[in-house]
């Protein structure tokens, strides 16, 4: 039997809520939906059913239940979105605040849900299959809780780690409205719960209403290839943002720099010749008509803006692109860390004047880079510090020569690879030694590139 959508959606919808007992496919559902169950059912195989006490039974489909059984992880997740679908429809809710409530989405209203207009939940008590949740929704970079509750409705945080108490139901709940949106848009052409479809329609208009119109401070957007990172030499549009939490003094976009380390509000005018107020929907606008597939979000600090970038990330994913984002590591945003594709976070060396947030670094992916700017052996020595957090996460570390003046970074990558491998290669776990390529073709000062 080939694999297809249809299938893996079958596969999300025993799990969720199927009969594992039995050797027939068997699931549990309200009587209105049984018609499109059973029509996707049926684009797998045709079965002659019955439906008795909201369960429909399908009748001599031992056959395809055991090939349910036997598809593997590596399989599911070649289908990811069909099958969240799956196990949404049958065992998973699109809550929405005050849900008897028509105008919960009027945005004349001042409530919460700017935070979060709808909540995503996929329930279930069987350890082996949240597992396979969890693989599921960080293939799609989508962030999440797990929460718990016991037979007594007691609820418990218990930080995506499953306890070992019997017999207790879990909730996924995805987490941040942008995450909420992403998800929305994989899941609205797939579902067939008519009451979460409505709730995911009305969702998606909303939070594009909402942030559709929104500005960024935006410095320069251009086409070019990446120069740092495992990406160089990579073809990718950048979108650069105006102010910085940090104002390192070596800083080389200083164009990007407000005189304070601060975010910029619209009505500020100061150095406003720098930057251009410029909506979400113009960005995306622009990145479509120039036509990369690979973004690069930097700045400044793009976690400054964080539910505008938020929203932003949202909306390119949404177009499938791919998303870098570089941040200066003071700053840990959920729905900016796990909906980007590839986070690249600048540790900040000594040589810098400044410093990070080092303890960013226990939430990055495998997926995610870790930069270190070294100018001199001391930094050589605290990158080694963090090359030891790094190897917990098993993700990248790249140790980049820091020219000052812009002059020097030939002789100064020379030194930075000549003494790391003769003097500290033990020390040292997966590391990756790199100039920035861009400005040895064109040199320290040239921008758009």
């Amino acid at each position: 039997m080939k694999i297809t959508n249809d299938l893996i959606y079958l596969v999300g919808l025993w799990m969720g809520d199927g009969n594992k007992t039995t050797s027939r496919l068997m699931i549990s559902c309200h009587k209105n939906v049984v018609e499109k169950i059973v029509e996707k059912v049926n684009k797998v195989e045709k079965f002659e059913y019955s439906y008795k006490t909201d369960t429909i039974i399908f009748k001599k489909s031992t056959k395809l239940k055991t090939k349910i059984n036997s598809i593997g992880i590596e399989e599911i997740k070649k289908y990811p979105k069909h099958f969240l679908a799956g196990f949404l429809d049958s065992d998973g809710a699109v809550l929405s605040p005050q849900n008897n409530n028509k105008d919960i989405f009027n945005l004349k209203k001042k409530h919460n849900y700017e935070k979060n207009g709808i909540k995503i939940q996929f329930y279930n008590t069987n350890k082996y299959y949240l597992h396979l949740l969890f693989e599921i929704l960080n293939k799609l970079n989508i962030p999440f809780k797990l929460n718990s509750v016991n037979k007594c409705g007691e609820k418990i945080i218990i930080k995506n780690k499953i306890c070992n108490v019997n017999k207790i139901q879990y909730d996924i709940s995805i987490r941040t409205a942008a995450g909420n949106y992403v998800l929305a848009t994989y899941l609205k052409d797939i579902i067939f719960k008519e009451y979460a479809k409505k709730r995911i329609e009305r969702y998606i208009i909303w939070y594009r209403n909402l942030y559709y119109n929104k500005k960024l401070p935006i410095v320069e957007m251009f086409g070019g290839i990446n120069g740092e990172g495992l990406s160089s030499g990579m073809p990718q549009y950048f979108v650069r943002v105006f102010g910085c939490s940090l104002n390192c003094p070596i800083c080389d976009t200083k164009y990007s720099l407000t005189k304070k380390k601060r975010k910029v509000g619209i009505g500020y005018e100061i150095n406003s010749k720098k930057f251009k107020w410029t909506t979400i929907e113009d960005i995306i606008k622009q990145i479509k008509k120039d036509g990369y597939d690979n973004i690069c979000l930097t700045g400044g600090e793009v976690t400054l803006y964080s539910r505008k970038i938020g929203a932003l990330i949202a909306f390119l994913k949404e177009e499938n692109r791919k998303i870098t984002t570089q941040t200066n590591g003071t700053k840990y945003v959920v729905s900016i860390f796990k909906l980007s594709d590839i986070v690249a976070v600048d540790i900040k060396t000594p040589s810098t004047g400044v410093k990070s947030n080092n303890n960013i670094i226990k939430k990055l992916r495998k997926q995610d880079e870790v930069k270190n700017l070294i100018f001199n052996e001391n930094d050589i020595k605290f990158a080694i510090d963090i090359n030891k957090m790094v190897k917990e996460r098993n993700c990248s570390h790249i140790l980049q020569p820091l020219d000052i003046n812009g002059k020097d970074l030939k002789d100064k990558y020379k030194w930075l690879v000549e003494i790391c491998l003769e003097k500290y290669l033990d020390k040292f776990y997966n590391i990756k030694i790199l100039p920035q390529l861009h400005k040895f073709v064109w040199g320290y000062k040239k921008r758009g590139i």
